[in-house]
């Protein structure tokens, strides 16, 4: 899952960091605990479990998040997706690029976009090996055919281990509801804010830091968070 514009022309002060996002589960608690899980969660809160989760409409208290006007409901959600974070199987791997710095350090910048896909390719076969299902949030045609392209590549040998990953990938909407998309979406920002506050004590960076894959040391930096450029 990424979060921001990828282009480097007039780039927003307000909002300058691209950052993707993956969620990687072992197939059998995928199915028999993590969607369970997040289908009770949206049952407790909204009756059934046709609700999307996305950050934004979150902030925004739109849709069925318009709840939220109501202080009970908004730190019930809150606090329910910390849990779902910490009782998770998953483990988290995430890029985040500040473009600005990025387009003041480098003559000739390269896209973002891919930088970021690589980074998380090379950690995902870190963490799981080769036979792995990548499902990308579905951006359109153009873009979809893009990063599959992207995704053979690296695959197939353009990543610093020069190996073949093995790896598939298929892309998914908004609108089916996917699990996992939407636990990306709501790591995303937390990420995003810990790049530019290491000392942050904001509780969902304390739910979603304590599934990042970390090094042997507990490191989280070239594991489970690239941020760039240094």
């Amino acid at each position: 899952m990424s979060r921001g514009d990828h282009g480097l022309v007039n780039i927003d002060p307000g909002s300058p960091d691209f950052a993707l996002t993956a969620i990687v589960y072992e197939m059998g608690a995928y199915l028999d605990q993590e969607i369970p899980s997040i289908c009770r969660l949206k049952h407790a809160l909204w009756k059934h479990e046709g609700v999307i989760f996305h950050c934004y409409d979150i902030k925004k208290k739109v849709g069925p998040f318009s709840k939220c006007i109501d202080a009970d409901f908004r730190d019930n959600l809150y606090e329910s997706i910390a849990e779902a974070f910490k009782q998770s199987t998953m483990q988290i791997v995430s890029a985040v690029v500040d473009k600005k710095r990025y387009t003041e350090k480098y003559l000739n910048p390269a896209d973002v976009y891919y930088m970021s896909v690589k980074f998380v390719l090379e950690r995902i076969y870190g963490i799981t090996g080769p036979e792995t299902t990548l499902v990308f949030e579905s951006r359109g045609k153009r873009e979809d055919a893009l990063v599959r392209q992207w995704v053979y590549d690296i695959s197939a040998g353009d990543n610093y281990q020069k190996k073949n990953f093995g790896f598939e990938c298929c892309f998914a909407k908004k609108a089916t509801n996917v699990v996992g998309l939407q636990m990306a979406d709501l790591a995303c920002e937390p990420i995003i804010h810990f790049t530019h506050n290491k000392e942050t004590e904001r509780p969902d960076w304390k739910a979603v830091s304590s599934k990042i894959w970390r090094g042997p040391a507990g490191q989280m930096e070239g594991y489970g968070l690239k941020t760039f450029p240094k």
